[in-house]
């Protein structure tokens, strides 16, 4: 989600790498670009490094991209602009419709936007009740 949010800021606008305006620099280049460090401090954000020879650290993006691709690679995209509709499709569904264990069976856009509690409040709602159906049946069952 703030990738995604990082990189419209980065398509709208020009910013400062190494003292002079560049339009079209990778995202990946592995500077943190004077104009996008100032955003993300400005969204209570740090750009952390990883250590280098360090997998570990980068562990959950890597485990994205693997699933991007594993995703993406099932299907052959033929036309202008099919892999980017893929794998913007994929994004939606990755950060609004697939509940992730290590969230607590949320959606990041679930946790992003706040509505974690809301959410769980409502689980547990849901529960309580198909415990009592349950409880009842089977309590008209073994009547």
């Amino acid at each position: 989600m703030i990738s995604g949010l990082l990189w419209n800021y980065l398509q709208g606008s020009r910013f400062v790498m190494a003292g002079r305006y560049e339009a079209d620099l990778p995202v990946s280049t592995g500077f943190l670009l004077t104009a996008p460090a100032a955003w993300l401090e400005g969204q209570g954000m740090k750009h952390v490094r990883g250590a280098p020879n360090h997998p570990q650290t980068q562990g959950k993006i890597e485990r994205w991209h693997q699933t991007l691709k594993n995703r993406i690679l099932l299907e052959n995209d033929y036309l202008p602009g099919a892999l980017e509709q893929a794998i913007d499709a994929f994004v939606e569904h990755y950060n609004h419709r697939r509940h992730h264990e290590s969230l607590g069976n949320l959606t990041p856009a679930d946790v992003y936007f706040g509505r974690a509690n809301d959410v769980l409040s409502e689980r547990r709602k849901i529960k309580e009740l198909t415990m009592k159906r349950r409880r009842l049946l089977n309590q008209q069952h073994a009547a």
